[in-house]
Formats: C-alpha cells, structure tokens, sequence
C-alpha cells in the first residue's frame, strides 16, 4: 500500500507497541517458539494497517520523564523483563524492515509520543486515529476538525468524545481532572483519597473542572451537593493536584518525525 504526502483524505494511525506486545507476551508464554510475542506483535500490526495509507508506531524508552517528577511513579510494577525488551525489540526491527515509521524518544513514553504526533499532525490538516489499550488516550479524543478517535485494542470499537462521554461519564477535555482525581494503580498514581470513578465523573458534571471546582471554594462559596467530607478531602487534596495533573497528562512536545509517515512507503 502507498500514501501521498498531500494526502488529507485518509486518516493517520498511530498504533501503542505496548499496549499490543504486552498481552501477548503473558499470552505466549507456554509457546515453545521463544518469539512469538515478537512475531504476534507483528503480525497484529499489519492487520490493524491493513486498508491504511499512513501507519506510525510509538514505543516507549526507557526511564521517563515522570521517574524524575515523582520516584514512586511505576514503583508497583516488577524489575525489566529482559525476556520482553528483547521481543520488543525483535518487534520493532521487524516492523522497521517491513516499512513502518516506528519512533521512541528517550524519557518519553509511547502515549507522549503519539500525542506530539497527532497535535502536530492535525496541526497539518490530517485526522487522526489512535490504537490502543491505554485509557490515557482517551484525554485526545476531540471531535473538532481535523478529528481524533481512539480505537480500543480491548474492544475495537473507535471512540469519539460521545463514546468517550458514555464510557466514562466525563468528556474529553475533562479526562485530565478525571485522572487526577481518581489516580492510577498500575502507574501508581495516587489520586484524591477515596475519589472514584463515579464520585469524580459526578464532580466533574457539575463543577465542569476542578479548577471551577477550587474558584468556587476560594471565593467562600459551598460548592452545592459536596459532603463535608469531600469537601475537606478535596481541599487536602489540591496541594498534590499540579504533581499529580503532571503524572497524568499528556506531553505535545516530544521530538517525533511526523513528515516519515507522510511520505509514499509500501508496508511489506
């Protein structure tokens, strides 16, 4: 397949390495082939770009840039499977070979890089579509022209900013707040105290941000419908908010060669 670097009537994809590897690395690991992830994860690449003209794949690098802000970022999860970096990596030689546009950045994960991608991408005119497993995408999702959805590898259903409305009950724009408020355990990320989904996504209805939310406490309003309780936890809480917001957003500034999935390239 070919693609034209004046092209706008075809959507970019930018597919997450992680959010496919991943899985079938815990999936494969009775298959007596020592790289079958490797060869999978490949394998699933070409089949999500089948019918596509401009396919990218962004890879996570190392240490990121969050270790730096907080040391507990990630601390839950096990030591470096060296066994699953090199079937990455086997991954992502296969793909370069096969004709992909495959970026990393050092201190920069997957989801920075595909999010620096698609801002400047629709900066250039081009919709976007995101492929992935990771809620935090759902944070770009704007129904805006150019477009950006997400394609869920847990569901495959692509999602706009009403899908993402009903899925978690807060919009695009309000991910971020959403986010920050409830955390995440497997980036132990640690949100407002006893916040969850539904008490976030009830806050965030009402107030429309945390930022309304806080102008409303400092201006010596009671904020309508929040217990005592919440009140004080969210108040404890907003001295942790610009960390926690930092975790939890997406970076628009890593160095990604965007014109390398605009120009003509025939996936093998």
């Amino acid at each position: 397949m070919t693609a034209t670097a004046t092209d706008l009537t075809r959507p970019v994809v930018l597919i997450d390495l992680s959010s496919i590897a991943h899985p079938l690395y815990h999936l494969t690991t009775a298959d007596p082939n020592p790289d079958a992830t490797a060869q999978q994860t490949v394998a699933r690449v070409h089949a999500l770009a089948t019918g596509r003209d401009h396919v990218a794949v962004c890879c996570d690098s190392g240490k990121s840039f969050r270790k730096d802000l907080d040391a507990t970022y990630k601390a839950n999860r096990p030591e470096r499977d060296e066994v699953l970096i090199r079937q990455i990596t086997l991954a992502r030689e296969a793909l370069v070979a096969d004709g992909f546009p495959v970026w990393a950045a050092p201190g920069f994960e997957a989801d920075d890089l595909i999010a620096s991608a698609a801002s400047r991408l629709r900066a250039l005119g081009h919709e976007v579509i995101v492929v992935s497993a990771d809620k935090d995408m759902l944070q770009l999702v704007t129904d805006a022209a150019p477009t950006l959805k997400v394609k869920s590898l847990i569901s495959g259903d692509v999602l706009d900013t009403e899908a993402v409305a009903v899925k978690m009950g807060v919009l695009p724009a309000q991910m971020q707040d959403y986010q920050s408020l409830t955390g995440d355990t497997s980036d132990n990320i640690k949100g407002a105290p006893g916040v969850g989904p539904k008490t976030a996504a009830g806050l965030l209805k009402q107030f429309g941000s945390l930022d309304e939310f806080y102008r409303l406490v400092d201006a010596g309003q009671k904020p309508a419908g929040v217990t005592p309780k919440l009140l004080q936890t969210l108040i404890l809480f907003r001295a942790r908010l610009p960390l926690v917001r930092m975790l939890v957003t997406l970076r628009v500034d890593a160095p990604v060669p965007v014109d390398d999935v605009l120009v003509p390239v025939s996936y093998t």
